[in-house]
């Protein structure tokens, strides 16, 4: 078998076993180092490079499906989100989410002792609100895209991957931010609390989350089903 052939076939196993993205590049690219390394290896010792190619391979490094199969049970072990999805996709999620909460509260605190000598202008005000009410947004999106990241790389089961998601967008639903600007001195006030049920006017807070984590559901799946009809062509 040609190296081009064996190393296509050995692409094609290991997307039917559903190996991840992130370890089939990395063991494609290993493989084919390899590949050269057997090549060179016998090269010195006279053999022809057909033979290389027809003889040594399989001999060497195995079938094409037999090197999937030992990859996708490496690769399967080597992600804990793939062999604890259930820590990772429905315990983490809430924890993680109150953790990025303190973390943006705590740099609005900074920035906003940035903004005191400008408390007076327009600009400031308007961006201080803006910026407050990123609370109820930016960590869940942060968090979103974090478990799509995690979810891609380990190729986790959609389900797992969109409970971790509904989790996110259901909690950020709850979070409610009451920002009042002040008009003199001392009237100012700033709420944050959580509040059962989400009001409607929470929906985007939900929605959000929602949206991005299907968008790059909806783009993993076509290139998945892309890749897995390239490779039976």
């Amino acid at each position: 078998m040609a190296v081009q052939n064996w190393l296509e076939a050995v692409e094609q196993e290991l997307v039917r076993n559903e190996v991840s993205v992130a370890y089939r590049e990395r063991l494609l690219g290993e493989l084919r180092d390899h590949v050269e390394d057997i090549y060179c290896e016998e090269r010195n010792h006279a053999m022809s490079a057909q033979a290389v190619q027809d003889g040594m391979l399989e001999s060497r490094l195995g079938n094409p499906a037999e090197v999937a199969a030992a990859a996708k049970k490496v690769g399967t072990k080597s992600y804990f989100a793939r062999r604890h999805p259930l820590v990772t996709y429905v315990l983490i999620p809430v924890p993680a989410l109150i953790l990025l909460w303190v973390a943006y509260t705590a740099a609005l605190a900074g920035i906003f002792s940035m903004f005191e000598q400008y408390k007076s202008a327009e600009w400031a005000v308007s961006t201080a609100s803006l910026l407050t009410h990123g609370l109820a947004y930016i960590p869940a999106i942060l968090l979103t895209l974090l478990i799509a990241w995690v979810a891609i790389r380990s190729n986790t089961k959609i389900a797992w991957w969109l409970s971790g998601a509904a989790i996110v967008a259901f909690v950020s639903g709850l979070m409610m931010v009451n920002l009042q600007i002040p008009t003199t001195p001392g009237t100012g006030s700033l709420n944050v609390g959580l509040g059962f049920p989400p009001p409607l006017a929470h929906w985007p807070q939900m929605a959000i989350p929602l949206a991005i984590t299907i968008a790059f559901a909806w783009y993993y799946v076509r290139k998945r089903r892309s890749e897995s009809d390239t490779h039976a062509a």
